[in-house]
């Protein structure tokens, strides 16, 4: 099915082999641990004006994985994907990065690691032609590495659940309204370049959203798709402000709404 959309929104999808994304993997030092597990950072380095995908491609793409390969067995782990960028054509709109991008992630908790330790990473590169590629990492031993300063900055953007904020939304047959605020009013946050995407697809449209900023708050007002799927009850929104939500060097947080309350 997956092809099938892309034939049809990318006439030029190609189906071979590419050299325009290439990954490494390593594991970072203890400073970097979440809850207290080993973090990895995979390194992506993609060709000049190619993106790769976040969790929600958006309007057509693929997201891009990770999975560990024990034997003949694939084991998928759970990314911790930066803030995407947005990129626009024709109507469409997908969420993915440029550049040189770091996601991170760390193993499953039943997951006991021998090595060699082998990892599958999987990505649709796009730009005006869609060409998928993957790439097996191989770490001989743990070798824990201190970030440089771009691993750094993405990993600052590893998002956070919701503490921060406070977030209302209001729901009619068209639209969907979210208002964010502090939490604390003597929080000086500054949200004049706050921005809202929906991390699952399906509810509302990637496209056409609006939004207004006052000196304390952010709007955004989203249209809802037309094809959505009426019986799901959350949307988790990640929330992105790039000055950071004040001293606490947060910048992406998640939040999920109940859209039925």
């Amino acid at each position: 099915m997956l092809k099938l959309l892309l034939s049809i929104l990318f006439p030029f999808f190609v189906s071979t082999a590419d050299t325009l994304v290439t990954v490494k993997i390593s594991p970072l030092t203890a400073d970097y641990n979440i809850d207290g597990k080993i973090v990895y950072a995979a390194s992506f380095d993609i060709k000049d004006n190619w993106y790769i995908y976040w969790i929600n491609p958006g309007d057509a793409g693929m997201e891009t994985n990770i999975s560990i390969l024990n034997g003949d067995e694939e084991i998928p782990v759970d990314i911790y994907f930066p803030f995407p960028a947005k990129y626009e054509s024709e109507g469409l709109a997908s969420y993915g990065f440029k550049g040189k991008p770091n996601f991170f992630f760390s193993l499953p908790d039943n997951f006991r690691a021998t090595y060699p330790l082998k990892f599958k990473v999987s990505w649709l590169a796009c730009k005006d032609v869609c060409i998928p590629g993957n790439e097996v990492v191989q770490l001989e031993y743990l070798e824990m590495i201190e970030p440089d300063e771009n691993t750094v900055s993405y990993f600052s953007n590893i998002p956070k659940e919701n503490g921060l904020l406070r977030v209302s939304h209001k729901l009619s047959d068209q639209s969907l309204i979210v208002n964010i605020s502090s939490n604390n009013p003597g929080n000086s946050y500054n949200f004049d370049e706050v921005l809202v995407y929906p991390v699952s697809g399906g509810m509302v449209e990637t496209t056409g959203e609006n939004y207004t900023y006052s000196g304390t708050s952010a709007t955004v007002t989203f249209n809802l798709d037309s094809f959505r799927d009426t019986s799901i009850n959350d949307l988790t929104l990640a929330i992105y402000n790039p000055n950071g939500w004040g001293k606490s060097n947060v910048k992406n947080i998640y939040h999920t709404i109940n859209l039925k309350e």
